[in-house]
């Protein structure tokens, strides 16, 4: 579950759990994606 304070790692765990969630549901949308955290300080 996504909470505003996050660190890097977390955010990139929620999201790609939620990335691979949809993509189960959907035969469609193909399989994989990328997930890209951008932080201010580098």
């Amino acid at each position: 579950m996504y909470k505003p304070d996050m660190e890097p790692e977390e955010l990139f765990e929620t999201i790609s759990q939620a990335l691979l969630s949809f993509v189960n549901r959907d035969c469609l949308s193909g399989w994989g994606g990328y997930v890209l955290i951008v932080v201010a300080n580098g």
